[in-house]
């Protein structure tokens, strides 16, 4: 290995790290926590879209959910926890009825967009991002809702 490559793998086992303590910073409060105070049942997770703004906006700050790297490492917690990939989930349930998306990707991405949209006392209107979810999903050939291929 020469010293250039060596410079780069140490390089990414850095960066990793780095991201990894970013990560682990900004998704440390989407995991239920036993014992202590809580607005609401730790326990209990949300079932609509309002309520899960209300559970993310609850649980980050502003200058964690603009973090670059959010969306990625913070959205991997979100969706993970509030069960977006569990197609029984009652909140599956609820943004695939609502909006048409079957992808928790797209899902999150609408709950964490309110959320910062509210730390900001700005409306948020999903509509757009929900046309730019189908159309991306349309343009593979899929469906966004159940995200199987469209037969022609």
């Amino acid at each position: 290995m020469n010293l250039f490559n060596l410079a780069m793998t140490v390089y990414g086992v850095l960066l990793g790290a780095i991201l990894g303590l970013v990560a682990a910073n900004a998704i440390k409060d989407f995991f239920p926590k036993r014992g202590g105070k809580a607005k609401r049942d730790p326990n209990a997770l949300p079932t609509t879209y309002e309520e899960a703004i209300d559970y993310v906006h609850a649980r980050t700050t502003l200058s964690d959910a603009e973090h670059p790297t959010f969306h990625f490492t913070g959205g991997m917690g979100i969706r993970n926890q509030l069960g977006l990939w569990d197609k029984e989930s009652p909140l599956y349930q609820h943004m695939l009825k609502r909006f048409g998306l079957g992808h928790a990707d797209d899902t999150c991405g609408l709950i964490v967009d309110a959320a910062i949209a509210r730390f900001k006392n700005m409306p948020y209107d999903p509509a757009p991002a929900v046309a730019s979810a189908k159309a991306h999903w349309r343009m593979f050939g899929v469906d966004a809702a159940t995200q199987e291929k469209i037969k022609s």
